[in-house]
């Protein structure tokens, strides 16, 4: 019999509020993941640079607007650094759009971006995109099969 290996979740968010529904959701929707919970930007690009093949997290799940350094920094350290580079970000927002900033040293762009979940089904729909998300990086054969309700970034320059 196959076991499943535990997921390794990255939330990076300073809400107490955002976390806690995050966890609960996770939770209800029966993830069997460790979240690893980073409350500002500065904590989570020092964790960054300290990643080895060993702490390597399945998915990095980020809000844009953090205390320190910013989200858009934090996605810059991320695409980067050579173990994270093809780890899924996942951008959750209150704004409408993210745009990419070339001239300011911010090119990059999140895996997903998706504003804030606003109601239990959506904290549901976002925890079906990490499972999947995981599934694709864990098994990259699944690639060939069509993902649906999958938000791409939306970008503006």
């Amino acid at each position: 019999m196959a076991t499943t290996q535990q997921m390794s979740i990255w939330l990076i968010e300073d809400n107490e509020g955002d976390v806690g529904l995050f966890r609960e959701a996770a939770q209800d929707a029966g993830l069997d993941a460790l979240i690893d919970v980073m409350r500002d930007g500065t904590t989570a690009i020092e964790r960054i640079a300290q990643v080895d093949a060993a702490t390597v997290p399945d998915v990095i799940v980020f809000d844009l607007e953090l205390p320190g350094a910013s989200g858009r920094e934090v996605l810059t350290a991320i695409k980067r650094h050579r173990l994270l580079a093809d780890v899924p970000a996942i951008l959750l927002t209150g704004a409408q759009r993210f745009e990419t900033d070339p001239e300011h040293g911010h090119p990059f762009v999140p895996d997903e971006y998706l504003v804030k979940p606003g109601n239990w089904s959506q904290y549901w729909g976002l925890m079906d995109l990490i499972r999947d998300l995981i599934r694709l990086r864990r098994d990259p054969s699944l690639s060939s099969q069509p993902t649906e309700g999958l938000r791409r970034p939306h970008a503006a320059n």
